[in-house]
């Protein structure tokens, strides 16, 4: 496809120069004898800063350093500093977008749907967010997780949500029955920003209908984005958009984001995004924000610029993009962490600090408050004040014991086997007299679990989502390729209880159930989520008919409550007793899937 570029009228850049809040260099440009002075305009440019995959995360998450000292990450008091932060050190336009999956994830947000996280989005002034898969979770108004009668709407909870928003949510590549856009969503909008026009763009991710409840989707079609992309920018650039930002729920991940080195795409393992903004015609668009893997991303493609702030208000990126008549290309700026508090510890002679989770498990230092832009920062407290009553209700629920304690740390995995994952599929399993194999999904589990005596916001952590057991009816040859799926690395892990299995490359050499051979003709009763159950993470692929499913739909079968009541079975918990490196329950020789 040819380029596309815009050219703006000189005209235009001149006045737009006298738009108020513009900088000046603090030097004129040097004269000839009788010449007037002309003072040197800085480039006008516009600041775009990206949250992304909230996940409801309201409260700071709590991380210990390898010398036990608590650092504070996210949360949003901190996040809503931050935010203020970075906008008074910019002096033009500023816009802060999200990149979808506001809602999911917490006691705090899910018992409320989401609603003080729309709360917070307003007080943070967010221009527009893209639409998640996990938008759609809450499915009806009230403790109905799917619509049960004709009468449940499947997206009432997000329709609410979307009517208190104070900003759109875009989704330019989802449309109803009709062809249209649903009415509680837009493909775009055009906003006026200290009198610079930015459109922006929404775009969900394809994978939607399998990586969410579908009976929530009824009638939504999760269409290609790339040609609503550059539909929707044609329009907004008719309109007279200067910059154009999409909004994206769908990402990438690099494992190298140094800002000197953002046209450098070579630690990019993840890289769904930036395979969309390369089939775009070039200069479509200024700034992708990006989202749904929650990984990091500071990188540029040509003339745009990527930026993926990782998930849980945990960290803030942003870019400038030139708005002057040379229209240098947009730049990352920053990917930068959001801290309560941090460790400073050292590398040689040179002090660091961090409150990432992932670094501080093997870091020791000392505990230092949180900097940003070179200067201290405290929490908001009036972002504190607005989530106030959501904590305060959930906190006896939270710390309610369960009577078990765990020795160890359980720690998951989205792709491999692991202790976590084999201890909820065992709990599953148990959940159900007569089930043979329990089964559950490497993407459910959201959280670790910590070496105490647990309560039942631990179990919530890693169970957020209001799934319901189900049983179903399965022969050994539908079992096989289960296995197939799960070790094809084409979705998230399955994690088994009651079964065994040896595979080299993609072919199951060996599996066994309740130490048998798997019988290809035989039918097992096998306890699993209804997300799974009504065919996520891939499972629709096995085609197990409807009639051989049976999902619990009565409020006492929540399968996060029944793995918790599962647990005390057990007294005390050890990681090595579900997961035993030197005879694994998935036995794999070499991989699947390159």
């Amino acid at each position: 496809m040819n380029a596309r570029r815009v050219v703006l009228l000189s005209s235009l850049i001149l006045a737009a120069a006298t738009i108020t809040g513009c900088s000046r260099d603090d030097e004129a440009v040097p004269k000839e004898k009788g010449q007037t002075e002309i003072p040197v305009v800085a480039p006008r440019k516009i600041t775009i800063a990206a949250i992304t995959d909230f996940h409801g995360a309201l409260e700071p998450v709590k991380a210990l350093s390898a010398d036990g000292k608590t650092v504070l990450a996210g949360g949003a008091a901190n996040l809503a500093a931050h935010v203020s932060a970075l906008r008074a050190s910019i002096s033009g336009p500023f816009l802060l977008l999200d990149g979808g999956d506001l809602f999911q994830g917490t006691m705090e947000s899910n018992l409320f749907e989401g609603s003080p996280v729309i709360r917070l989005y307003n007080y943070l002034g967010v221009a527009a967010a893209a639409l998640g898969n996990h938008e759609f979770d809450f499915g009806p108004v009230g403790e109905k997780a799917v619509p049960r009668t004709p009468e449940d709407d499947p997206r009432g909870a997000l329709k609410e949500r979307a009517a208190e928003a104070t900003f759109p949510i875009l989704a330019a590549n989802v449309v109803d029955e009709n062809g249209n856009t649903p009415t509680w969503a837009r493909a775009s909008t055009l906003k006026v920003v200290d009198g610079v026009k930015v459109g922006l763009i929404g775009a969900s991710t394809m994978k939607t209908p399998s990586t969410t409840n579908r009976l929530n989707l009824g009638g939504l079609t999760f269409t290609d984005p790339v040609p609503a992309i550059v539909r929707e920018a044609a329009i907004l650039r008719s309109q007279g958009a200067e910059v154009l930002v999409l909004t994206m729920h769908e990402g990438g991940g690099c494992d190298d984001n140094h800002l000197d080195r953002q046209d450098d795409l070579s630690s990019c393992t993840i890289k769904d995004v930036f395979e969309i903004v390369q089939s775009l015609p070039e200069g479509t668009l200024d700034v992708v924000v990006a989202g749904h893997t929650h990984r990091g991303v500071a990188k540029r493609i040509g003339r745009t610029v990527i930026l993926q702030a990782f998930s849980s208000g945990q960290y803030l990126a942003w870019a400038e993009v030139d708005l002057s008549a040379s229209r240098a290309k947009p730049e990352a700026k920053g990917l930068a962490e959001v801290c309560g508090n941090v460790l400073a510890y050292q590398i040689g002679s040179e002090t660091r600090r961090t409150c990432d989770g992932y670094r501080l498990k093997k870091l020791k230092g000392e505990l230092e408050a949180a900097t940003f832009l070179g200067k201290e920062i405290a929490p908001d407290v009036e972002a504190s004040r607005l989530i106030e009553k959501e904590l305060s209700e959930v906190k006896e629920l939270k710390n309610k014991p369960l009577e078990v304690t765990a020795l160890t740390p359980f720690t998951g995995s989205y792709g491999e086997e692991s202790a976590l994952g084999n201890l909820v599929a065992d709990a599953t399993k148990a959940s159900f007299d007569g089930a043979s194999i329990g089964l559950a999904n490497g993407g459910g589990l959201r959280a670790p679990l910590p070496a105490r005596a647990l309560r039942y916001g631990d179990i919530f952590s890693v169970l957020p989502f209001d799934n319901q057991l189900a049983v179903m009816q399965v022969n050994g040859e539908e079992i096989r390729r289960m296995i197939e799926l799960g070790i094809s690395g084409k979705q998230g892990a399955l994690l088994w209880s009651g079964l065994s299995f040896y595979a080299k490359g993609c072919e199951v050499v060996e599996a066994n159930v309740g130490g048998e051979a798997l019988s290809p003709v035989r039918v097992y009763s096998l306890a699993t989520s209804d997300f799974l159950a009504l065919g996520g993470s891939g499972l629709n692929a096995i085609g197990v008919p409807e009639s051989r499913v049976q999902i619990y739909w009565d409020r006492p079968f929540i399968l996060r409550d029944l793995v918790a009541g599962a647990l005390p079975a057990w007294k005390n918990l050890s990681s090595e007793d579900f997961y035993n490196r030197s005879a694994p329950r998935q036995r794999r020789e070499g991989k699947c899937g390159g």
